[in-house]
């Protein structure tokens, strides 16, 4: 039987927090509800980075060459958070314009920035990619004026694979639709709940920007950890 091998790597909202007692984040929510299949995951997430930092410090050096190494079967990129928090645009975050008409922006960029930089060298290299699209961060204690806009051109571009050289190895996961309603997975994938958003209680730490989390069911949408893992869970190829 083979072996699957997945690194996750992010920001705080990817990370475990260390500050909650207990808690259980959600790659490894994921990895506990495989234990039963050859699936191992590790955690490269790092409280406080932009995608910028992600890819210098932490990209070539622990994905393109460890990771191939160990026998790397998927990345799971989450970004852009800190970056829209410190005011940073799609542009740079993703670059390449926006392509959803009423929804991205008028791009000036036709380079790639970070993300898609990161995304396209993973994908040369033979590793398939779950880009990750960015939570809602209404009401946070830092969310920039007129940073809802660039918040949902980014996620555009994130969703339609912008710039993308090899798409059928790059699978979006719809955290933002996810995280935005509570109630049906099937229903917030599918829907729209426009910018500017803030998580519903049930999955907002209480910052704006970090999950619920908790001990009980590995995959349980009463916990923000727990609904980023059926999100998963619910998009095909999504692992």
């Amino acid at each position: 039987m083979s072996h699957e091998l997945v690194f996750f790597l992010g920001d705080s909202t990817t990370a475990r927090l260390p500050w909650v007692a207990g808690a259980i984040g959600w790659p490894e929510r994921i990895q506990l509800a495989r234990l039963q299949q050859r699936f191992a995951i590790l955690n490269l997430a790092v409280g406080g980075y932009r995608c910028d930092q992600m890819e210098a410090d932490v990209f070539v050096r622990d994905i393109i060459v460890a990771g191939q190494g160990r026998g790397l079967t998927r990345l799971v990129l989450q970004g852009g958070i800190n970056d829209l928090l410190q005011d940073r645009t799609a542009d740079e975050i993703y670059g390449v314009a926006g392509t959803s008409p009423g929804v991205g922006l008028p791009g000036s960029s036709t380079t790639p920035g970070p993300m898609l930089r990161m995304i396209n060298a993973a994908t040369a290299a033979g590793i398939p990619v779950t880009v990750v699209t960015v939570t809602p961060l209404g009401g946070s204690y830092n969310y920039p004026a007129g940073v809802a806009a660039q918040h949902m051109d980014l996620n555009t571009r994130i969703r339609t694979k912008a710039g993308v050289t090899t798409p059928a190895l790059v699978t979006v996961v719809d955290a933002y639709r996810a995280m935005a309603q509570a109630g049906a997975i099937a229903t917030a994938l599918a829907t729209d709940p426009g910018s500017g958003v803030t998580m519903p209680g049930v999955y907002n730490l209480g910052d704006g920007i970090h999950f619920t989390s908790g001990n009980g069911a590995v995959v349980d949408a009463s916990t923000g950890d727990g609904r980023m893992a059926e999100a998963f869970a619910a998009t095909p190829g999504a692992l």
